[in-house]
């Protein structure tokens, strides 16, 4: 495994937020509230005069300001919006509100989040950056979009602003045809959960192909429903636009029951041919996307692949992977000592590594995002 990092900056002290200015306020809490919006509406206000004196935006600029949207539901509103500008939703369903045609849509926009971290701004526009600078090549691949953090002292809303360096090339026939893919393609999913983790008992803790997080209520864990997705973009920005639109739907449906979903398995079937790419650049970045959307407390996410290969323990991958080759045969080996089972002690180091590659081996590129208490105890 080639090992990537994205780096990302963190600020020594938490960002000032609302929530602070909210103790700081005499007031009961609901003219607190009123006074918040006023506050908010009138930085809104000032942060547009302030773009427009500076002339940092023109006729083809769109300014959009989004107030008590933080963490995950802000970063997932940010890939939406990234993906849209260049055109990678063009043709998919909208999940935005927004049913303009993308020949509307402006070349650059401006996105203000008057309750958001300041850190999550920098992070992302760190994370567009690090997509231009380090991403190899794949076909006709190449730089779609261009962010940088708007900094005002005069006004205290973070904000970043969107560019489109390029179009992005023309919908593929497959994902205009999305709905009927996405069915096909979330049945192979189900029915690997089904053979694998269920049949097989690979995963204790899920024993359907609908439900997981069973046999974990000692430690405070309900049974909560898998969420199936399928993605059709082959770039990692509209991969993100619709993996953080599944991950921000989770966290709005809570973890429990038959509403709630207690992980997602999203299949990316434009990756199948390439785990390189998809286990170091784009796990990098998803791993580093949970850091920037301040989400380690509330998800993870693990790596998923038809050619999945187990690493070798040279390098560490990240977190979302499976344990190294060396681990594997050091729980081997302590495993038939204390079972003393030599009908299984004679496996090579190939065959463990086949072994711990075969449990991640799905029919698609998959993504499986899970919540970070489940996290803990598998990992």
């Amino acid at each position: 495994f080639q090992r990537y990092r994205v780096e990302l900056t963190r600020s020594a002290r938490p960002n000032k937020g609302d929530d602070q200015r909210k103790k700081n306020l005499p007031w009961g809490s609901r003219i607190s509230s009123s006074w918040r919006m006023l506050q908010k509406s009138m930085q809104s206000n000032r942060l547009k005069q302030l773009l427009l004196d500076k002339e940092e935006v023109h006729s083809n600029t769109q300014i959009i300001v989004k107030p008590d949207l933080n963490g995950i539901h802000a970063f997932a509103f940010l890939w939406e919006k990234a993906a849209r500008l260049v055109g990678m939703t063009e043709a998919t369903i909208s999940h935005s509100g927004d049913d303009d045609d993308f020949h509307k849509m402006p070349t650059a926009l401006v996105i203000a989040f008057p309750d958001a971290s300041k850190d999550m701004i920098l992070n992302f526009v760190e994370m567009v950056s690090w997509m231009t600078e380090n991403l190899p090549a794949r076909g006709d691949h190449g730089v779609y979009l261009h962010a940088s953090l708007i900094a005002s002292t005069e006004v205290d809303i973070p904000a970043v602003r969107l560019e489109r360096i390029q179009q992005y090339a023309e919908v593929s026939a497959e994902q205009n045809d999305m709905e009927r893919q996405e069915k096909v393609v979330n049945t192979r999913t189900r029915k690997w959960v089904k053979r694998i983790l269920v049949e097989q008992g690979i995963c204790p803790f899920t024993r359907s192909d609908r439900m997981s997080g069973q046999g974990l209520t000692d430690l405070g864990i309900e049974p909560g429903s898998i969420a199936y997705h399928a993605s059709f973009q082959d770039h990692p920005i509209g991969l993100f636009a619709d993996t953080w639109r599944a991950i921000s739907q989770m966290t709005k449906a809570g973890p429990n029951g038959r509403e709630g979903v207690s992980s997602i398995l999203l299949a990316a079937p434009a990756f199948d041919d390439d785990f390189d790419f998809w286990a170091g650049p784009v796990f990098a970045l998803l791993e580093a996307g949970v850091v920037a959307a301040q989400a380690e407390a509330q998800v993870g996410v693990v790596c998923f692949h038809p050619k999945y290969a187990t690493p070798d323990g040279t390098t560490w991958p990240g977190f979302g992977h499976m344990h190294s080759v060396p681990r594997l045969e050091k729980w081997f080996k302590e495993y038939t000592e204390s079972n003393d089972s030599p009908s299984i002690s004679e496996l090579t180091t190939q065959q463990i590594a086949a072994g711990g590659a075969w449990q991640r081996r799905t029919p698609h590129a998959t993504i499986n995002v899970l919540r970070a208490n489940q996290v803990r105890i598998i990992m």
